[in-house]
């Protein structure tokens, strides 16, 4: 999510801070009675949004050949996973914590369900529950695959089976990291292509996803978390960019702020948006009117914001809430606090401890690998 540009020190850092919370009021309660877009629409925006900055960084920030492609990837590599290892080992001390001191830390019961069922594993199935967990590849693909008798079982219909290979994950939610790690793969070599061609390509991966929808692939996983299907809200982000920059925009005065309060609007009313099919089938109504305004809005919305110091403190926080909120959600026991503040606060809390502790260093760093 940096999924879901979830953690790039980039601007609109308001809005990618509300879609985080909005994940985290999906795996909790509402807020003060908000529940905003809910954890799908949030992030499709992030994809959307991380496929805008992906085509920006590459134009404007690596150059093309080996070694632009080489410190490309080994940036975005440093920028996504010391924070999610950091934030794995806090999870299994609070899952080893729950197991010792349950009465005082809960968990998602992840290390309990590996215990039990690890001596049925088969290996390969040992296997990839270890590298999933340590390095992200593979947490997504456990939403589509079933456990039988300790062997791994592609399903269409995983969600009908019990367990589910996500579910031996410490950081589920990381799921949307795979996506973004596989997009990161491909980037250098189609988001530099033509504008035909990426208009092709979102063409071809919505007309995919579409063709999987009139066949019965229509809840979840298929309905977000397959790479195929999703790949298209990157490269709509990353057409965005394209045109931007064919456009030479650089000021828009008042209209990337007037879009940037659309957008928060949008945002904080989702709920009460036209539900129901839309003219795209595969959308529903309120998804498809967010999606399309988000996508005309990121252009304006970053030039208004870009210098504004403030924006970008909140943006940092959106990535480390994405990734700890699963630590901090089930600790408050189903109890929410007035409100539901419990769980918004304390992760934004923790989020800010690793922004701050973890983060800032890193992008420093990253920073001073570009400028060399």
């Amino acid at each position: 999510m940096d999924i879901l540009v979830f953690g790039k020190r980039w601007e609109m850092g308001l809005l990618r801070f509300l879609l985080a919370i909005a994940v985290v009021i999906e795996h909790s309660s509402n807020f003060f009675g908000l529940t905003l877009t809910g954890g799908v629409v949030a992030v499709q925006g992030f994809f959307m949004i991380s496929g805008f900055y992906m085509a920006m960084i590459l134009d404007r920030k690596y150059a093309r050949g080996i070694r632009g492609t080489f410190l490309f990837y080994s940036n975005r590599l440093l920028r996504i996973f010391p924070i999610y290892w950091v934030v794995l080992l806090l999870a299994v001390l609070v899952s080893v914590a729950g197991v010792i001191w349950p009465q005082y830390f809960h968990s998602l019961g992840v290390l309990e369900k590996i215990v039990s069922g690890w001596s049925d594993f088969h290996p390969v199935t040992s296997l990839f529950i270890v590298v999933n967990n340590l390095f992200i590849l593979g947490i997504g693909t456990g939403f589509f695959l079933a456990l039988q008798h300790g062997v791994m079982e592609f399903s269409t219909h995983a969600s009908s089976y019990t367990p589910r290979l996500f579910e031996f994950s410490f950081v589920p939610q990381a799921w949307s990291l795979e996506l973004e790690l596989l997009v990161y793969c491909l980037a250098p070599f189609l988001f530099r292509r033509g504008m035909v061609i990426l208009f092709g390509s979102v063409i071809a991966a919505f007309s995919l996803r579409y063709l999987a929808y009139i066949n019965g692939l229509d809840s979840d996983p298929w309905n977000y978390r397959f790479l195929p299907f999703e790949f298209g809200l990157f490269l709509i982000g990353a057409l965005v960019y394209r045109l931007y920059a064919l456009l030479s925009v650089r000021e828009v005065g008042l209209v990337g702020w007037f879009l940037l309060v659309v957008m928060i609007g949008l945002t904080l009313v989702y709920p009460v948006l036209p539900k129901g099919a839309g003219f795209y089938r595969p959308f529903e109504t309120a998804q498809t009117i967010y999606l399309l305004v988000l996508a005309i809005s990121i252009p304006f919305v970053f030039i208004a914001t870009r210098d504004c110091k403030i924006d970008r403190y909140i943006g940092e926080l959106s990535y480390p809430i994405y990734l700890c909120h699963l630590i901090v959600v089930p600790m408050c026991s189903g109890d929410f606090g007035y409100y539901g503040f419990k769980p918004v606060v304390f992760s934004t809390a923790l989020a800010a401890g690793l922004a701050y502790l973890v983060g800032r260093p890193l992008e420093r760093f990253r920073q001073r690998r570009i400028e060399a």
